[in-house]
């Protein structure tokens, strides 16, 4: 049952999202607003990690399963893509490359940050 509400909590907040997102006078993916907003309340505590991880964790082991709609619609439409697949082919080439550059920038940003509180801790005796 627990599991149950938290599914219903975050479709909750996908229907929220899908609101949102057509009261916008421009296009913005409500998925986006919706992870926006549940990333608003955790950050504020509102929602607790703990209240959501058994449905989160089953839908990110299984994200790959809802992956496959996507992929069949792409094959069933490859013969109007098909023209395009030299330019898909160089998007994702650019696309792979500021990926891997932005989480080598974000690991290392981290990874400096926690080694500037590490040490600030150990300065003031309270590591």
């Amino acid at each position: 049952m627990k599991i149950l509400w938290q599914l219903c909590f975050l479709f909750a907040l996908c229907f929220v999202g899908e609101i949102a997102s057509s009261l916008l006078p421009f296009p913005f993916p409500a998925s986006v607003i919706s992870l926006l907003i549940l990333l608003f309340l955790l950050c504020i505590r509102a929602v607790k990690p703990e209240q959501i991880r058994e449905t989160s964790d089953f839908l990110l082991k299984n994200m790959a399963f809802f992956f496959l709609p996507a992929g069949v619609q792409v094959m069933e439409q490859f013969a109007v893509i098909q023209s395009q697949i030299p330019i898909l082919l160089f998007i994702i080439a650019v696309t792979l490359v500021l990926t891997f550059l932005a989480s080598s920038l974000t690991v290392t940003a981290v990874i400096r940050w926690m080694e500037k509180r590490e040490r600030k801790g150990q300065k003031d005796g309270s590591l």
